[in-house]
């Protein structure tokens, strides 16, 4: 019987067999199948389009710009959806590699690297600190860049002055309108 089942295995492409021998220990079974349900979800977020965005005029954008289809491609194509997940990691990428090239700089990193485990760990909430005002410059420029190229208008930071479609004026005098009478 083990005869049998040790010359199944080895009848078996490693990398399959490998693959299959990982997948049996729990552990990283727990952690594989939590990437793909995560992996599922992003992709569900992603076809979600931010309101009021146009999006015959986003896709001829994308079809006009180089640099705008370079970006969406390697957003996933979330960036020509306007998807409320068009970052993706990107912000979190660059901040990860904004600390590594910082600490052979910033001495203070360096005493965290060699600390071991407990510094290393400091260095990695320093960078997930870091990805939040990223996250928020990339999204602006990003945001800018489409607007450049025609795809949307009124973005800044003026608050009650910013529109992502045409009808967003409309929409708030008639809210007004409700409102008043």
């Amino acid at each position: 019987m083990a005869l049998a089942t040790r010359q199944q295995t080895n009848n078996r492409p490693r990398l399959l067999q490998a693959a299959m021998d990982a997948f049996a220990q729990p552990d990283i079974r727990r952690k594989v199948i939590f990437t793909v349900v995560v992996l599922i979800i992003f992709r569900f977020i992603a076809h979600i389009p931010v309101p009021n965005a146009n999006r015959d005029q986003l896709d001829a954008i994308f079809q006009q710009s180089a640099v705008l289809g370079f970006l969406n491609l390697f957003s996933g194509g979330t960036l020509q959806q306007l998807s409320i997940a068009a970052l993706g990691v990107y912000p979190y990428v660059t901040a990860q590699i904004i600390v590594q090239i910082m600490t052979p700089l910033v001495p203070s990193f360096q005493a965290l690297q060699k600390e071991g485990e407990q510094g290393r760990n400091r260095l990695q909430l320093y960078a997930n600190y870091l990805a939040v005002p990223l996250a928020a410059v990339q999204g602006y420029a990003q945001l800018q860049l489409i607007q450049s190229n025609g795809g949307i208008s009124g973005i800044g930071f003026g608050g009650a002055n910013a529109q992502l479609g045409p009808s967003a004026a409309e929409r708030s005098q008639s809210n007004l309108r409700i409102v008043s009478q």
